[in-house]
């Protein structure tokens, strides 16, 4: 692998390129994670059946954090569980069987393919700006 070469005409250039390199490289990597989280949402909400619409609805995004690249897919639908690990035989309270739902796992592997997806264009990025990321 060819290395980077850079070169610098006075102290203030190079002292301007290194305090900018991280924030470029913060700056890409938020739009990496940015685009990675809200592809997921999309798929996510497209998967999701549309019978009510609650669960399309209720997946949002978060990224809480200016500092650390961490994105978030979240539903506040307080039936998304149920229906992405299903239940186990139901009975209510009178004893009537209400049968069994089943999983239909949706959220985790879309999450782990762009999980996966987001971690290979970060270390791309790293490794296009000079970095060596190994075991990556």
């Amino acid at each position: 692998m060819s290395g980077v070469r850079v070169e610098w005409t006075g102290l203030d250039a190079f002292l301007r390129d290194m305090h900018a390199l991280p924030q470029d490289l913060q700056r890409d990597g938020f739009v990496i994670v940015r685009e990675e989280t809200e592809g997921a949402a999309a798929e996510i909400v497209q998967q999701y059946p549309r019978v009510t619409g609650a669960l399309q609805r209720r997946v949002k995004t978060q990224f809480p954090s200016s500092t650390i690249l961490i994105g978030l897919v979240l539903s506040s639908a307080p039936h998304s569980h149920l229906y992405e690990f299903g239940t186990k035989k139901r009975t209510n309270a009178a004893g009537a069987n209400r049968g069994v739902m089943p999983a239909k796992a949706v959220t985790v592997p879309i999450a782990r393919r762009r999980r996966a997806r987001m971690s290979r264009r970060l270390v791309d990025l790293l490794r296009a700006n000079g970095f060596e990321v190994g075991n990556a």
